[in-house]
């Protein structure tokens, strides 16, 4: 399956992974190179809690977005924004490859 340079989001890797699941005995190879398995958003600190108003979140830190928990990917400028990554898409894409018996080429390069 070769999925390379199409714009994959987050919510369509959950939608592979279910496919790899039930495919898992035939899928051999696959290919979600250069695609945009993550979500990348610059948000203003405020915005995440009263307490990031002085002092940003560590990189590398969970914090939570729109429900939604995601890594601090750049730490918070003299704007107060923050870099943050959502990688739960990757995680779940990440799972169903490994439990997969059959998939034995697999290229997730940027």
């Amino acid at each position: 399956l070769d999925l390379a340079h199409i714009n994959l989001g987050v919510g369509d890797c959950a939608i592979l992974a279910g496919a790899i699941r039930v495919f898992m005995t035939s899928l051999t190879k696959l290919n979600v190179s250069s695609t945009n398995l993550m979500r990348h958003v610059y948000v203003k600190a405020r915005k995440l809690s009263i307490a990031f108003l002085f002092h940003g979140p560590e990189v590398g830190a969970t914090v939570t977005y729109e429900g939604c928990p995601m890594k601090v990917s750049q730490a918070k400028d003299g704007k107060g924004n923050i870099g943050l990554v959502d990688f739960s898409g990757v995680e779940e894409l990440a799972n169903a490859i490994a439990a997969s018996a059959s998939l034995t080429c697999c290229n997730v390069l940027k």
